[in-house]
């Protein structure tokens, strides 16, 4: 039974790509043998990936390689990437600049069986707020998790019924009659930026993501399309050795 499939969105970084699967085979272990595995390369790929690709298939269940005719960008090769998900599956979505931790696991365990309603899942926890680049230190309350109203392209989770409600609204979302104050920055950004869309359908929706008080989950912000040099702007605190169980009761420990 595949119970994840994880969507590797795949750019000019080998050995970027190898230093992130050889981490999912190291955190996930024997599960890796249940998850269904896709390689979404953009028009620009590196072709040293397909060597390291090659080299990774046999660890999982089933791979999928998938090579886009026209070159897509960050964004629309995002939003492509979540159109094509598992429905019976978590989805999980990595570039190929980020790296996974021992710790993923009891994360996504939590995500599979938690019935509150979010609007997505994160395996990435922020440490800077986006418009200031300061930083960001949710208050803690028990447990492992909190809810924030903000997305994340870096270890994203998403279940189908997930996926489905944000399809949902984007089909009849229109920017001119839009209803809602948003953050400057966002702005700033426009609609061009995928995680802009979703942060307004967090709004519009009234509806959070569950991000981990500390991430399983780092980017390295390494050389490539937007960066002319490593960015390391994007490493949080990260958590080695969970040990708490205590799920998130909603609304009374909403942040």
């Amino acid at each position: 039974m595949i119970w994840l499939q994880i969507t590797i969105l795949v750019y000019r970084r080998p050995k970027g790509l190898e230093r992130l699967l050889n981490s999912i085979v190291n955190s996930l272990g024997k599960e890796t043998q249940k998850v269904r595995i896709v390689f979404s390369l953009d028009n620009s790929f590196d072709t040293d990936n397909l060597v390291v690709i090659e080299r990774y298939k046999p660890y999982f269940k089933d791979s999928v390689v998938r090579i886009n005719d026209t070159k897509l960008g960050v964004d629309k090769h995002f939003v492509d990437c979540i159109e094509q998900n598992n429905s019976s599956s978590l989805n999980l979505y990595f570039e190929d600049d980020h790296l996974c931790l021992p710790g993923v696991l009891h994360y996504l365990q939590h995500y599979r069986k938690f019935s509150e309603n979010m609007a997505a899942f994160s395996l990435y926890s922020y440490s800077l707020k986006p418009n200031t680049g300061l930083p960001f230190i949710p208050l803690k309350v028990k447990g492992d998790f909190y809810a924030y109203k903000r997305i994340t392209s870096r270890g994203l989770v998403l279940n189908n019924n997930q996926i489905k409600k944000f399809r949902s609204w984007l089909a009849k979302y229109n920017s001119s009659n839009y209803p809602f104050n948003v953050p400057e920055y966002l702005n700033r950004y426009t609609d061009k930026i995928w995680e802009t869309l979703f942060t307004k359908y967090l709004i519009a929706t009234d509806q959070y993501v569950l991000y981990p008080y500390c991430s399983t989950v780092t980017a390295f912000g390494d050389k490539g399309v937007h960066f002319k040099k490593s960015y390391d702007r994007f490493i949080p605190q990260v958590e080695l050795n969970l040990n708490q169980n205590e799920e998130l009761k909603l609304p009374d420990s909403l942040i």
